[in-house]
């Protein structure tokens, strides 16, 4: 492959960055620096510029952040990191049964569970390093102005110009209760820090207050480091997939594991997270940066062809609206089937289940009109106003009409 040599001020202040893209285990958005990226179908495309990584060069003057705090982090935190943000494409995934996605929906509340969510992550930001002793390839067998439909489809209107690098530990903790009352006591009691650690002696003296089923679930998820350990400690307690539930009456296994997981985000020992990140080392891409190709010089305004995606925006948000209050009702109900407080009566619980299903099928009918949006923009406006007649009646009502007195309060319930 041809290519040609440039010497350009790189603009690599990380704030300008057109796009932000997480990197998970399990997304497949782990793309080298100078990768393209079409920003209106949200893909990443080939390799269109090679470069040398500052993560490389001047390691004295390398920027290391570290984030740690002692408070919960809030879902929609959790779902910028693993990159399920709402109105971004990637959101879609967040119904599949990838491990990130599993993860992320155990760290969003509902009317009767609340949850705490724990980061730690140290990310070290790096870029391409544009300069006389290390220039900047850019391939020159594509001509944006020449064959603009080929330059989109290979290396879009932007490319990735910087990338964290780092390990990142996320913790869980979803507590379902028998009722919104008993909900609202426990988070006044625990605060926003949440329960880290509770020994068995606080825990028989909370239990007292709560329904006998009130269940404990913890899920954690590691990128970079050394996850093998983090899996040892949840395979130690039983369990092989980083997740564990107990009811309130056989808590033992729940509360051994919060203990030995709060050893191992704060130790500094090899095995533990911290300690890896000193040790091992061993970082993981965690985001891209990406910017236009016009801080390269190079002019693809014509190869964009902007005029298909004027309105696709507002149809996206429409969508996306649509997306999540079926994904959210989804969860609801799967809550109710799934953590058996209340006890549902079998009428009941089969509606329920009918009403999952519901929301589940509403769910892809609106996920294939959103794919339809970035892929074929034409038709956006088309599958957006004829998106409610494909739909099948069901809300979060039906939701709340199935669950009994006493899981009800005088207000509607609160999902945090």
């Amino acid at each position: 492959m041809k290519t040609l040599f440039i010497y350009l001020l790189f603009f690599s202040t990380f704030a300008n960055a057109e796009n932000e893209i997480a990197v998970t285990t399990d997304n497949g958005q782990n793309k080298p620096l100078g990768s393209g990226y079409n920003s209106f179908t949200q893909t990443l495309k080939e390799n269109c510029v090679q470069g040398f990584d500052s993560f490389n060069e001047n390691v004295e003057n390398r920027t290391v952040n570290i984030l740690k705090t002692s408070s919960s982090f809030s879902e929609k935190a959790v779902m910028n990191k693993l990159g399920f943000n709402s109105g971004s494409r990637q959101r879609l995934g967040i119904i599949d049964d990838r491990e990130t996605a599993q993860f992320t929906r155990e760290s969003i509340p509902s009317p009767l569970s609340t949850t705490y969510n724990y980061i730690s992550e140290l990310n070290v930001n790096s870029y391409l390093v544009n300069s006389e002793k290390y220039p900047k390839k850019i391939r020159n067998d594509l001509n944006p102005s020449n064959d603009p439909v080929t330059w989109m489809n290979t290396c879009g209107n932007e490319f990735v110009y910087a990338h964290d690098q780092g390990a990142r530990l996320m913790i869980t903790y979803r507590f379902d209760f028998a009722s919104v009352n008993e909900k609202y006591k426990f988070q006044s009691l625990f605060g926003s820090a949440g329960p880290r650690v509770i020994t068995k002696s606080e825990f028989d003296r909370l239990s007292n207050s709560y329904h006998k089923k009130t269940k404990l679930t913890i899920s954690a998820y590691q990128i970079g480091g050394v996850p093998f350990y983090l899996n040892q400690i949840f395979n130690n307690s039983g369990n092989h997939k980083n997740k564990i539930s107990c009811t309130f009456d056989d808590i033992s296994a729940c509360l051994e594991l919060m203990s030995n997981l709060f050893d191992y985000e704060n130790d500094l020992k090899p095995e533990h997270f911290w300690g890896q990140t000193v040790h091992f080392k061993n970082y993981s891409t965690l985001k891209l940066y990406t910017n236009p190709w016009e801080y390269l010089g190079i002019d693809v305004q014509n190869a964009s062809n902007n005029s298909v995606y004027n309105d696709q925006d507002e149809y996206l948000k429409i969508l996306f609206k649509l997306f999540d209050i079926q994904f959210t009702n989804w969860l609801d109900s799967d809550r109710m089937i799934t953590g058996n407080i209340p006890e549902l009566i079998a009428k009941k619980r089969q509606r329920m289940e009918e009403l999952k299903i519901v929301f589940y099928k509403n769910i892809n009918t609106i996920k294939a009109a959103i794919e339809t949006c970035y892929d074929l923009p034409d038709l956006c406006k088309s599958k957006t106003e004829n998106i409610d007649s494909y739909l099948i009646p069901a809300s979060s009502k039906d939701i709340l009409e199935l669950l009994g007195p006493e899981s009800k309060s005088s207000n509607h319930p609160s999902r945090h």
